[in-house]
């Protein structure tokens, strides 16, 4: 789906400004099977998804008034699905996230990156999933989401687009392993991906945040988030049989 329109933003006065939408959105349907969700498939069909994505990134990258193409996921009622059947959607926009903007400027006050710091620090401690050749999947340590776990690549990547074959599959490997632990949980969940706009510089990853808890007055009014769960207690969950 096409959305159509001047990407500018026309200004009223100092406070008040309106635009109109343009980009593109796409539904990427992962299975002809109606019954399965992502965690059902196999690795190697979740890593053809993945390549979907490269594709889709690049071309969409590529029009003109894009500056960035955000994917993501739901699944479940509290995580905004609104089509059961298992799909991607990827949606094409004329700004930067600022969630994105945020990491990258977090980024640029260090000398080198920091979450290659975190991956190595990450990999010995109690927070740690699961990791393989190219891959290593934890809890963040100041998680926003009961049982929220943050997927990267041990190389310093910007983007899925720049991953090599053998890396895409251990990812898919790693990923399929923690949804599987998700769907025992039965909890709404969704995943997305972050990557370096161009001329930026950031280590890329996936973050998959379970819904299964609601925030109330407190984290609205001041953006602190209550977790019950600690993460080294989620990622133990993880690690489990």
């Amino acid at each position: 789906m096409e959305l159509k329109g001047n990407s500018k933003i026309k200004t009223k006065n100092k406070f008040l400004k309106e635009g109109k939408t343009y980009g593109m959105h796409e539904i990427i349907a992962e299975t002809r099977d109606h019954k399965k969700q992502l965690s059902d498939l196999s690795i190697e069909h979740i890593k053809e998804i993945f390549d979907v994505y490269k594709l889709r990134i690049k071309v969409l990258s590529k029009l003109k008034g894009i500056k960035y193409v955000t994917v993501f996921r739901n699944q479940g009622s509290n995580a905004g699905t609104s089509l059961i059947h298992s799909h991607t959607q990827i949606a094409a926009l004329p700004l930067l996230p600022n969630d994105v903007m945020d990491k990258v400027k977090a980024t640029k006050k260090f000398r080198k990156c920091p979450y290659c710091d975190i991956i190595k620090l990450e990999s010995k401690s109690k927070r740690k999933i699961i990791d393989n050749k190219s891959i290593i999947a934890f809890a963040p340590y100041a998680s926003r989401f009961n049982f929220e776990a943050w997927i990267f690549p041990k190389r310093h990547v910007k983007n899925i687009t720049a991953m090599y074959n053998d890396e895409l599959y251990d990812m898919a490997s790693v990923l399929k392993k923690v949804l599987l632990k998700l769907k025992k949980l039965n909890v709404s969940h969704n995943f997305f991906l972050h990557y370096a706009p161009q001329q930026t510089d950031l280590h890329f990853h996936i973050e998959v945040t379970p819904r299964d808890a609601k925030w109330g007055g407190f984290e609205l009014s001041t953006g602190s988030i209550v977790n019950s769960i600690m993460p080294e207690d989620a990622a133990r969950f993880y690690r489990g049989k």
